[in-house]
């Protein structure tokens, strides 16, 4: 009764399969089409509107980066001898 059900299972996964690279070809046809078309405006993020020359001018943009990194073990104590702080715990002694 196993064998039946993996044979199933493996049918299924091959029409999954088939149907999935028939998508892809179909998006890659797309894709080529969409490239060749004469004076097709493309741009990187297709959902930022075009900006005319006069907006580009007065766009001041702010980039912020922010870090999720949290050290593993907290430096300054390690180098004062306090052994009870191995690891780093969110909050530093002042």
């Amino acid at each position: 009764m196993c064998a039946v059900s993996t044979m199933d299972s493996e049918q299924r996964l091959i029409q999954v399969i088939s149907a999935m690279r028939m998508e892809i070809r179909k998006l890659e046809l797309e894709n080529i089409g969409l490239r060749r078309t004469a004076g097709a405006n493309l741009r990187k993020n297709a959902t930022v509107p075009i900006m005319t020359p006069e907006c580009r001018e007065s766009v001041v943009m702010t980039v912020r980066r922010y870090s999720i990194f949290q050290p593993l073990v907290n430096h300054r104590n390690l180098q004062l001898g306090n052994s009870k702080s191995e690891r780093w715990t969110g909050k530093q002694k002042r």
